[in-house]
This record gives structure tokens, C-alpha cells and sequence, in this order.
């Protein structure tokens, strides 16, 4: 589980559920490592693929999948990174 100050990634899937992940150090080094395994340069290269695939690992890591990579992606709909204390958290602070 994330910290309260901690970024989030937000998975939601075709099935309509939603998975809330930890941005953690662990699953960044995963995105890192497997985006320049991959080709993709660093995170500032390629940030979709780099987010996706850092969301991918945290799912992994939390036991929230064990699809392959490619499968995995193919369900969600919609991967978004959270920030701690965004708006979105607390409508009444957006404007």
C-alpha cells in the first residue's frame, strides 16, 4: 500500500475495475530497467512506455497479475500517474 505522500499509479481495466499502485523505487528501477533493455532510452525518452511499464511491475510486485507484459497492457484502459495531493483527491481544493 502507498504512503500518503507517495505517487500512485491508477490502473483501470476493461472489466471496469481499478487498482491503485505504488510508484515505488522498486517498480521505477523495473520501468528503467526494461525500458533501456528495450531500446526505449530512458524515462524522459519514451514516458508512456516507461509509466506503462512501471505500472505493469507494480501490479506484479503487489500480486495484482501474472499475465505477461503485452497481455497485461492489452486489459487496461486507462493508466494514469498520480501525484501526492492532487486535486482529484479532494474536489473541493481543484479550484
Amino acid at each position: 500500500m502507498a504512503s500518503k505522500n507517495q505517487k500512485t499509479i491508477t490502473v483501470t481495466y476493461q472489466d471496469g475495475h481499478v487498482d491503485t499502485l505504488a510508484f515505488s523505487p522498486a517498480a521505477r528501477s523495473k520501468g528503467e530497467e526494461h525500458a533501456q533493455l528495450a531500446g526505449w532510452g530512458g524515462p524522459g525518452d519514451s514516458p508512456q512506455r516507461y509509466l506503462f511499464y512501471t505500472a505493469y511491475a507494480a501490479a506484479r510486485m503487489s500480486g495484482k497479475t501474472d499475465q505477461p507484459y503485452e497481455g497485461w497492457l492489452a486489459t487496461a484502459v486507462d493508466i494514469a500517474l498520480d501525484e501526492p495531493g492532487d486535486p482529484a483527491e479532494n474536489p473541493t481544493t481543484a479550484y
